[in-house]
């Protein structure tokens, strides 16, 4: 299991595990302290970017996730928003076992044992990103982000 964090364009921006499937979604984030990396890559700057999370992260300074209690019209206006972001957030990973079907067999990824089965998903990630830098994704087109015609070239350089 992974915790990735995806952008605008449907790359992947972070990706940290892996963990046992075994362990929820909120002991990986505990493990990540991706609250503290995102604070600490944007110190000093003024507009601060926040991520929104799964339903079940705490509410920090630079992760959000959907109103527990709703009580205003502003909070259920927000979860809907939020609820769309978070269907986007899927499409990568359906992208990912589309693109690279090796990545649906689990089972044959637990022969592999756990070093390797992060290094395939890892591989499969990345190797996602690239075609999403060349032709785009669903996630693009849903938030009508326009991919620079150089992306790939800055992805890759950035490695």
């Amino acid at each position: 299991k992974h915790q990735t964090i995806d952008g605008a364009f449907g790359m992947t921006m972070d990706m940290f595990g892996p963990v046992s499937l075994r362990r929820n979604d909120l002991y990986l984030f505990s493990l990540s302290n991706i609250n503290t990396r995102l604070s600490r890559l944007q110190q000093g700057a003024e507009n601060q970017l926040i991520i929104y999370g799964d339903s079940i992260y705490p509410w920090m300074s630079h992760v959000k996730s959907s109103w527990k209690i709703i009580d205003d019209e502003w909070k259920r206006i927000q979860n809907v928003k939020y609820s769309k972001v978070r269907i986007a957030i899927e499409w990568n990973y359906m992208a990912t076992s589309s693109l690279y079907a090796y990545v649906k067999k689990i089972n044959k990824l637990k022969l592999l044992g756990v070093g390797a089965v992060a290094k395939v998903y890892t591989v499969a990630t990345f190797l996602r990103n690239c075609h999403v830098a060349l032709y785009g994704s669903e996630t693009s087109i849903y938030f009508n982000v326009h991919i620079p015609q150089d992306m790939l070239e800055r992805y890759v350089n950035q490695r």
